[in-house]
């Protein structure tokens, strides 16, 4: 069974249940975002799962998913923007994910 979440900034899809898994975070594709960008990320076991949006004083600009996830494989589709359907200014930015205790970042650009 495939899950989507949506909000009104990202989209979050269920790939895979099947197999094992270990935590995992890709870069997103494409980078510098423009349009949308995707993020895929693994977690083996049921967890709260939150990924966020970071400037380079570490304030959260934008909540992508904040949710009890099963284990699995997953895409999020991000469309550059936060909240209020405002696109963050052009920078440098860090995104985060935060299952259970695992932690892991990446850098992200905005054009």
């Amino acid at each position: 069974m495939f899950r989507k979440k949506k909000s009104n900034t990202s989209q979050v899809e269920k790939l895979s249940s099947i197999g094992r898994f270990d935590f995992i975070m890709t870069q997103n594709s494409p980078n510098p975002v423009v349009n949308k960008t995707k993020i895929c990320f693994a977690i083996p076991v049921a967890c709260r799962v939150k990924i966020g949006i970071y400037n380079n004083r570490n304030e959260e600009k934008c909540l992508l998913i904040h949710d009890f996830l099963m284990p699995g494989y997953y895409r999020l589709i991000w469309n550059g923007k936060n909240q209020d359907n405002q696109r963050l200014r052009p920078g440098h930015y860090t995104y985060m994910l935060q299952a259970g205790v695992f932690v892991a970042t990446r850098q992200i650009s905005i054009q």
